[in-house]
Formats: structure tokens, sequence, C-alpha cells
């Protein structure tokens, strides 16, 4: 089941003005299972419902881990309108499905490294002064 009801809050903010609003709308969502499968099963049909309705709203947004806090559980994901302006910084990959906010982040997405391209050699480049002059000594972009 789920609800939507109006939530209240009284925190000092120093972004969008002094005090965000105390008063809010929120949705909270429950569910019920006698097992793990029928869990997942239900996080999957609210997780898809979510994506319809933003999509259809013609919104760029990501999927993201998030900190869960001192009582919500192993996981926790959140959606987030990618914004320049917002409450949360998001990190997210455009290779992979990796999205996390700053509070969940991990230094590096899981999995293996690629291979390199080439051997790393030693190159002395004591007159360079600049990573564009070592890059012009070595042929290379600054990518």
């Amino acid at each position: 089941f789920f609800q939507i009801q109006t939530k209240f809050r009284d925190e000092i903010r120093p972004r969008f003005g002094v005090m965000r609003a105390r008063e809010f709308l929120m949705k909270d969502a429950y569910s019920f299972h006698l097992h793990d499968e029928c869990l997942v099963r239900e996080y999957e049909n609210m997780k898809s419902a979510y994506a319809r309705i933003f999509t259809r709203l013609g919104l760029d947004f990501r999927m993201v881990q998030a900190d869960s806090g001192a009582i919500g559980g192993d996981a926790s994901q959140e959606f987030h309108v990618i914004a320049e302006s917002g409450e949360d910084a998001l990190v997210f990959s455009t290779g992979s499905d990796y999205a996390a906010n700053m509070e969940a982040a991990i230094a590096a997405a899981p999995g293996e490294r690629p291979a390199a391209s080439e051997a790393l050699r030693k190159v002395d480049t004591p007159t360079q002064k600049t990573c564009e002059a070592v890059a012009a000594l070595l042929g290379l972009g600054l990518e």
C-alpha cells in the first residue's frame, strides 16, 4: 500500500533560502511479503512504474544507490531528475548503469579494469612543464 500525506520538518538549510519549507507532500510505499521472491517482484513493479512515469513526463532521470540511514535496511535506491539546481550531488557513468548519490558513492565502479592498450614504459620529460607539453611530446590528447 502507499500513502500520500503532508509532512513537516524544521531544518535550517543554506540553499534556496535560509530555511526549506516546513510543510511538504510526500508519498511513502510499503509492502508485506511471505518470501523474498515476491518482495523482489513487487519492488521491480514499483521501480518500473516510477520509471514509466518519469519517461512519460519527458524527464532526464537516474535511479541511484542511496544511503539508507540508521534504520533503512541493507539497500536503498532513489529516483533523481537530473538538474543544475537541487539538494543532492549525484555521480553516474554514461558507460554503465552505475549511479549513486554522494553519500553512497564508491570510489570506483564495480567491475574489471580494461586491459592496457600498450605496455607501460618510462619516459623522461625534463623540459616539459605542462600536461599539454607532455601530451604533445607523446603524441597524445589530454583525454
